[in-house]
């Protein structure tokens, strides 16, 4: 992962649907396993949508409803919790893949009628060797990992219906060889200490059969997000989101976030993602969208943020607009 738009930018992850609302894609890779999700010979299956696109959302809060973002904490900004958490998401940073994934199971236990069924990762993929959430890239940091099919058979029953992976190489993911357990020692310098350990799937437990469906890009390559300010948002937006001051004296507030390329793509329907379930890729990627591409999908976030926002508060106002700006 790695830093690069205009506003200020980092590579990550995330999930999405293609303009139908479907997104169906294969990798044509040769896979021996047939029990492994990753084997091109099973039939392809539609991606459940996380945002319909024949729904309009109304209210900022119902962005993230039913869904959960993991976010490695090297990756985070000071502000990603708050505003995560004012979109309606379940905001999850930790270093301990563990913790994390309690949070979620927690969550659907004790509250039935709120359950998390879409979640998207922002975390590392490690050159395609581990998903890994850490604290910091020094040797002792907190840091954990966890394999695709670990990750499966840990939120398995918990009506989780999809699981977006985005990490940089993702595809290198999928191999068959470390689909349910991760080599520990794969010789790649990204692939520091597991302090806090390395989670495998039992050797009893067939992808195969999982309820859960695990998605990627089609084409494994590079990820990126882009750093944003709320200061960048309309006033209307800001306002809904509470961060306007409440008397004129006052100073606003602002939040510093972090935002996946792929979330936005997801959010806001663009045709160019493709995701799949399928397949694998064995070669790294160096590929990713322009830093133009980046800004361009960056400011599409933006302006999604201050539509929705502008909805909520002409419904809650009746219309009107607030008279300061």
């Amino acid at each position: 992962m790695r830093s690069i738009r205009t506003k200020v930018l980092i590579t990550i992850l995330a999930l999405s649907i293609g303009a139908s609302g479907i997104a169906l894609a294969q990798q044509h890779t040769p896979v021996n396993d047939k029990n492994l999700p990753g084997n091109p010979t099973l039939k392809s299956v539609a991606i459940p949508e996380a945002w319909p696109t024949n729904g309009q959302i109304e209210r900022l809060s119902d962005i993230g409803k039913h869904k959960a973002v993991i976010f490695s904490p090297d990756f985070a900004q000071p502000g990603n919790r708050e505003f995560y958490e004012k979109l309606g998401f379940l905001y999850i940073q930790d270093a301990s893949w563990l913790k994390a994934l309690n949070q979620i199971v927690a969550r659907n236990y004790w509250h039935p009628e709120d359950r998390i069924d879409t979640i998207i990762l922002e975390t590392h993929g490690t050159n395609g060797n581990g998903l890994k959430l850490q604290n910091g890239p020094a040797i002792r940091a907190a840091r954990s990992y966890i394999s695709v099919g670990g990750l499966q058979e840990k939120l398995e029953g918990l009506s989780v219906r999809l699981c977006v992976i985005g990490a940089c190489n993702s595809g290198r993911l999928f191999r068959p060889e470390i689909y349910k357990s991760l080599n520990p020692h794969p010789g790649d310098p990204l692939f520091l200490p597991a302090t806090l350990g390395i989670i495998d799937a039992s050797r009893e437990y067939d992808p195969a059969k999982s309820k859960m469906l695990v998605v990627r890009r089609a084409e494994s390559e590079i990820e990126t997000t882009s750093d944003g300010d709320t200061s960048e948002l309309s006033p209307i937006a800001r306002s809904v989101l509470g961060l306007r001051p409440k008397v004129p004296t006052g100073v606003a507030r602002s939040l510093r976030f972090a935002v996946s390329n792929l979330l936005i793509q997801m959010l806001t329907h663009d045709p160019r993602l493709e995701l799949t379930s399928n397949g694998y890729a064995n070669e790294k990627s160096r590929n990713d969208l322009t830093e133009d591409e980046s800004d361009a999908l960056f400011q599409r976030f933006l302006s999604y943020i201050n539509d929705v926002a502008a909805r909520e508060h002409q419904v809650a106002h009746g219309g009107e607009l607030p008279s300061h700006s």
